[in-house]
């Protein structure tokens, strides 16, 4: 059983429509029916009644979908404490092969020159480039 298959349950189980369910998940609704079929099968009991027309939750999966709501919302709560608790640990890091960041980026930041920043050892408000092996000592002349 994973997270996967309990967040597949719990939206099936408020919408009883697969189209919409799987429309609300992002997913097609082959994947969302085989995710139910698997975990139905791991743990041994009918969930849903099915038929051409409609989606119904036995009486088991009726009781099941409060406990399942209570747990993802426990676990999102808890990923929601450790992400605030390491913010202070947070850096974004921006990997790339050379060459490929002046068409990657090219949209949204200017890679013809390194970036600007405060040099540590400056007075006031001067700004230094840190030069970077690779990247150009001028601009490209158009």
């Amino acid at each position: 059983m994973t997270l996967r298959q309990l967040r597949y349950f719990a939206v099936l189980g408020e919408e009883l429509n697969y189209r919409r369910a799987s429309e609300r998940l992002f997913i097609t609704q082959p994947a969302l029916s085989t995710a139910i079929k698997q975990l139905e099968h791991q743990v041994g009991v009918m969930l849903f009644t099915r038929s051409t027309r409609e989606v119904a939750l036995t009486e088991l999966g009726d009781a099941w979908l409060p406990k399942v709501r209570d747990a993802l919302r426990g676990i999102d709560a808890a990923v929601d404490d450790l992400i605030d608790m390491s913010a202070h640990l947070r850096r974004i890091r921006l990997g790339y092969l050379i060459g490929t960041a002046r068409t990657c980026c090219s949209g949204w930041c200017d890679t013809s020159k390194p970036p600007i920043r405060k040099s540590p050892w400056s007075q006031g408000n001067s700004t230094s480039r840190i030069r970077r092996p690779g990247w150009p000592t001028a601009p490209p002349r158009k």
